[in-house]
């Protein structure tokens, strides 16, 4: 198998040598070819050699961040990369977090965790050799898109798996996702039940679209599908006649979505 040439962007001493020690000892599929830590240097860099694949900050110490580069690569007809982003503030700033599912484009929340690197990695592989630089600057539109305009209702899903392949779903067809130890059960309105190969907090992402909420520790439910919920119980009816316990902290935030007064 072909390695990914790999330039990892990086402003922070320890965070570089985290994530360089991290793709060196989990991640063989990589080659590591490069690094820069800072944007004028990643730019030359990127441009230069030409990688398959960027790991990527987004906060810099200056005012550019990493979605400025990858505006000005873009304006140079030099996006023609996979990128992972990582961010300090990830979940706080909503960076990309939408794309998860949509490519192989991934946005990782620092510290790293070397599972969901490795994931990241694999994913990047697997789309490698599908993927034409068209098709690329294609995953940037829609990225960009959606981190501006938090559009998410066009956007399809793809799940990992039990049969090692992808499956595309419609988010509008999910009732809820469901915790199963080492994997997630996605329940669907036409009663199919798909596995995916990840942990229900790999499917966090989801609640920023407003669709969707986790009112469990082990249920993110899509409240499209929601029939109707007893707060003195905290049971919620689902669509499909199912009832799902809601956990005690989520309970005052879902009737707020749900409308209800207190």
């Amino acid at each position: 198998m072909k390695k990914l040439n790999t330039i990892i962007v990086e402003d922070t001493l320890p965070q570089l040598e985290l994530i360089r020690g991290l793709a060196r000892d989990y991640c063989p599929q990589l080659h590591l070819m490069a690094e820069a830590t800072n944007l004028n240097d990643a730019y030359e860099v990127i441009t230069r050699l030409q990688p398959d694949l960027v790991l990527l900050d987004i906060e810099f110490n200056e005012v550019r961040t990493g979605f400025n580069l990858l505006d000005e690569l873009k304006a140079a007809n030099a996006l023609n990369f996979q990128v992972i982003f990582f961010s300090g503030h990830a979940k706080e700033n909503n960076y990309a977090y939408s794309a998860l599912q949509y490519s192989a484009l991934q946005c990782l929340q620092k510290p790293v965790d070397y599972l969901l690197l490795v994931e990241a990695v694999e994913r990047a592989v697997l789309f490698a050799e599908a993927k034409n630089a068209a098709q690329l600057r294609a995953q940037y539109e829609v990225l960009m898109n959606l981190v501006k305009t938090r559009n998410f209702s066009d956007t399809p899903l793809f799940v990992r798996t039990s049969k090692g392949k992808w499956e595309n779903l419609n988010p509008d067809d999910i009732l809820y996702l469901k915790s199963a130890t080492t994997v997630t059960v996605i329940y669907l309105k036409d009663g199919r039940e798909i596995v995916g190969m990840e942990l229900i907090g790999y499917y966090e992402f989801l609640t920023e679209d407003p669709r969707f909420f986790r009112v469990h520790q082990s249920h993110i439910v899509n409240l499209k599908h929601v029939r109707s919920y007893d707060p003195k119980e905290r049971l919620l009816l689902l669509a499909n006649h199912e009832t799902l316990e809601v956990a005690r902290q989520p309970d005052r935030e879902l009737r707020k979505r749900l409308g209800m007064r207190d």
